[in-house]
């Protein structure tokens, strides 16, 4: 058993051409399509957080406004609430259309 020299000459040279041919066909348009696709997560990943951020300001803006709202209501309900509590200790008014009339009782 001898080792043929020409034969591991030959085999080393398919390899290395074996290797160049699969370096340009195959390793770099898959690292290629590797970096598209990782900058295609991270643009949707800061995305995301985009969305994430403007929904909480969303949430607070809402919850800001549902606060001034209930102040408002409460107001108005207190307001409410002394008119017509001032409006049982005064006597009552007289309807508005025979305000300008002239009294059936001048007569």
């Amino acid at each position: 058993m001898s080792i043929n020299i020409s034969e591991l000459i030959w085999t080393v040279i398919c390899f290395f051409v074996l290797l160049v041919v699969l370096k340009k066909l195959l390793f770099d348009p898959l690292v290629s399509f590797m970096a598209a696709r990782d900058a295609r997560i991270q643009d949707g990943l800061n995305a995301g957080r985009t969305a994430q951020q403007q929904l909480d300001a969303a949430a607070r803006a809402r919850s800001e406004a549902q606060r001034k709202q209930a102040a408002a209501a409460d107001a108005l309900l207190a307001e409410a609430k002394s008119a017509a509590v001032c409006a049982t200790k005064r006597p009552p008014r007289p309807p508005p259309w025979t305000r300008n009339c002239p009294s059936s009782s001048r007569h």
